[in-house]
Order: C-alpha cells, then structure tokens, then sequence
C-alpha cells in the first residue's frame, strides 16, 4: 500500500467508518459526532494536479492533501456511496458533476443539494471544484426538529416554509423509509444573495470550529 493510500485511509478513519470499503458497487460511510463540516477543492487545471479534504468536528479537526497521479486516478474511479446521515452539499467554486444513483446533475457554483440516507451519490472529479459539507446525524436532527416543534407565531408554523424541515424528519425518523429521495437548493433567478448568505453562513461554521466558544451548543448554531 502507498504511503499516499495509507495516509488517506487514516485521514477517513478520523472522522469516519467506511463500510465496505473494497466494495466496486457501493460503500456505506458513519460519523461518529453528531455534526461535522467538510471542505473539499480539487484542482486539474495546473501542472501537479490535487485534491484536498478538511474536515472539522467539535472535538478535532483533519486534513490531507492528495497529489499522487495513481491515487487520483483510482479515487476518479471509487464506488457510490450511501450514508446514515444527512449531508447538505454546496458548490462554492467551480461546477459540480454529482452522480446520484443512475443519473447525472450539474451543480455550478452557488448551488447544491441534499440526499436522503437510501440513495447512492458521488462527486465526480471531472472538473475543478470548492465544495462545502455539513454532515448531520440522524439523532441529531430529531433532536433540533423536537426542540422547535413548539413553535408561538402563525407564520412560524406555515407548511409552506418546512420543505426542508418535513424532508430532514420524515428521513431522520422513520426508519423503515426506503424511498430514495433529494432537495436541490438552486437560487431564484437573479436572485444573487442567497449565495452571499449561504457563504457567509459557512464561513462563520468555520469560525465556530476553530474557536468555539461557552454557550454555542445551545444556540444550535444558528447563526
């Protein structure tokens, strides 16, 4: 095994357990924390090609810098796969080609999506790329979902504004659930500060990680 090989599989075993893992059809990832934000880039547009991966989590944080050709080449070719919880992808740089079972889509910069925990996805590395994730455990969005389900105001409990709430419950709290579903997260045309809003939102998540501080766990980061 490679050093390169070697030290991607410790960087993995950090943060998460790869199930399957020399499975060609599908392998099957589990976080341990109950949240966890992940940054990728990857760059093929210069002499020596790379792909990076930081990982932050409220008790550490992982890195690594992948520019072996060989264990390029062979991660272009890894396997779908699925996971037991919910990970919100958003591209910030670049354009995206996430593969989503049989299927094929485009996310370019400013846009992303989330999976249920049934389908089988993958990043493709086809093109250059800064991709954010914010992985959340099943538990944990019972547990947000349940401390706002009190909600006072009317125009807090319009279902019309839950699509993403009903989306994360039904998954996070039925079980025998088997329907392989996804919410794209495109903006309204023209509309160019929900970007702005989103990257801001995901640079500050960076800043809680670096330097957390008393009293952040019960503000559920909402910031």
């Amino acid at each position: 095994m490679s050093n390169s090989r070697k030290s991607l599989e410790e960087f993995r075993s950090k943060f998460l357990k790869v199930h399957n893992f020399h499975s060609n059809f599908s392998q099957y990832y589990h976080i341990d924390t109950p949240f966890s934000v992940v940054l990728e880039v990857y760059r093929s547009d210069l002499e020596n090609k790379y792909f990076k991966i930081a990982n932050f989590s409220p008790n550490d944080f992982s890195e690594i810098l992948i520019d072996d050709e060989s264990l390029l080449s062979s991660m272009a070719k890894r396997p779908l796969h699925q996971h037991d919880f919910f990970e919100f992808m958003f591209v910030q740089q670049g354009e995206v080609i996430f593969k989503i079972e049989n299927t094929e889509r485009i996310y370019p910069a400013g846009t992303g999506c989330i999976v249920n925990c049934n389908l089988r996805h993958l990043e493709k590395m086809s093109s250059d790329f800064r991709i954010f994730f914010l992985n959340l455990s099943k538990n944990y969005v019972k547990q947000l979902l349940d401390s706002i389900s009190g909600l006072y105001f009317d125009i807090e409990n319009d279902t019309s504004l839950h699509t993403l709430f009903h989306f994360l419950y039904k998954n996070a709290s039925t079980e025998e659930n088997t329907k392989k579903e996804y919410l794209d997260f495109f903006p309204v045309y023209n509309n160019s500060d929900s970007y702005k809003v989103i990257y801001n939102l995901e640079e500050t998540l960076y800043l809680i990680f670096d330097y957390p501080y008393k009293y952040y766990t019960f503000k559920h980061f909402e910031v």
